[in-house]
């Protein structure tokens, strides 16, 4: 029996986050093997394919990671890429989001999040984790809080901006540290 991604939350996700990305430049869609740097596999999709074609190979690849063997991650950076062999900071085009990793009190810094940015999230995503307060002995979904940019931000200054940003929102919230890179993987809905 093969597990199968959910196109319809792919769709949506990258509808909300991928929307003003335009036609140029690649997505990285990687996976990872679970508790391994050690990648399972990188496919750079194109962005002349369009919405369409980004959703196929997401979902491609989703379907490929959810029926290894191995526990596998599929977490694409949201991000656009110059080139269609790395996904470095350096190769970064367009920085598409701020994102935040929630691995504690992720209700309240999305609370907390929506004050000081002013808006509600474009999208909030229960990365599949749990955790425990210390205090109260309740468990609350780890989060992944997305802001989409109303314009990618792109060129030295523009990415150093939006990099900066993440930091501050991360900082705020006591974040995930490791995701303050516009070019982190970071987990998807639907896979």
């Amino acid at each position: 029996m093969s597990l199968e991604p959910n196109r319809n939350q792919i769709e949506i996700f990258v509808d909300a986050l991928f929307r003003y990305a335009g036609k140029q430049g690649f997505v990285s869609v990687r996976s990872f093997y679970e508790n391994d740097e050690k990648s399972f596999r990188i496919t750079p999709a194109s962005l002349v394919g369009g919405f369409k074609f980004l959703v196929e190979v997401a979902e491609d690849d989703a379907r490929r990671a959810a029926n290894e063997p191995r526990p596998v991650v599929f977490c694409p950076p949201i991000a656009v890429f110059t080139n269609n062999k790395h996904a470095r900071e350096q190769d970064i085009a367009l920085g598409l989001a701020i994102s935040i990793e929630c691995d504690s009190h992720a209700q309240e810094a999305c609370k907390k999040l929506e004050q000081a940015l002013g808006i509600p999230a474009t999208a909030v995503i229960r990365s599949g984790g749990e955790w425990v307060d210390a205090n109260t002995g309740e468990v609350g979904d780890k989060l992944h809080i997305h802001y989409r940019a109303k314009t990618p931000a792109q060129g030295r200054e523009g990415l150093a901006k939006l990099k900066y940003i993440r930091k501050l929102a991360t900082d705020l919230v006591g974040g995930d540290v490791s995701n303050k890179p516009i070019c982190h993987p970071i987990r998807w809905p639907g896979s």
